[in-house]
């Protein structure tokens, strides 16, 4: 798998939403930080998130996806801060949170068990879902129209368990990057 292609996925990872602050557009203010990810199991995409601010408060907030205007390296932005509501009950909230997919089986229509949820890639601006990981260390390209996502298990099609990759995990510390970086330079030598 090419460095690009590598970066581009685990970007676009959901799970790596969960480190992003939120700040409205239109008032330059910082709302606070994601704290829960949702999904509407019907279109198999983002539905919304909710966060917490960044003070000892322990009231929440949900924004729907339809709010946001980009998601960033550091940041997400959501139109306004009026885009935010109060969370008083999780049943207020459209979809499932990614908490509770997290182990659900991986299963193809004809029974097969390719293994267990660990996360999923999306399309920036459609927020569907584009791959799904699983614990195994295993990525599933996936069409959303062919999937389902129930209350236990997500359905492929029986072709799927031919078309699954191996991933690789981002190593991103300061030493790995340094020895690597350095061992890559060796390899470039070997090979001129």
């Amino acid at each position: 798998m090419e460095k690009e292609q590598l970066t581009k996925m685990v970007a676009g990872r959901i799970t790596g939403l969960k480190r992003l602050m939120v700040i409205s557009k239109k008032e330059g203010k910082l709302l606070g930080k994601v704290s829960h990810i949702y999904l509407n199991p019907e279109q198999k995409k983002l539905s919304g998130i909710v966060l917490k601010d960044e003070f000892w408060s322990r009231e929440r907030f949900y924004f729907s996806m339809k709010d946001v205007e980009s998601v960033g390296e550091d940041v997400i932005l959501i139109n306004s801060e009026n885009s935010c509501k109060k969370v008083l009950d999780d049943a207020d909230i459209l979809g499932v949170s990614l908490e509770d997919l997290k182990g659900h089986g991986v299963i193809t229509a004809d029974g097969k068990d390719l293994g267990r949820f660990k996360d999923a890639n999306f399309r920036e601006k459609t927020w569907e879902i584009s791959e799904i990981f699983m614990n195994s260390g295993q990525c599933l390209k996936v069409e959303v129209s062919k999937i389902t996502i129930g209350e236990d298990d997500v359905v492929v099609p029986a072709s799927y368990a031919m078309n699954i990759e191996k991933t690789v995990e981002s190593k991103k510390g300061l030493l790995y990057r340094f020895l690597m970086e350095e061992k890559d330079e060796d390899s470039k030598r070997i090979i001129h």
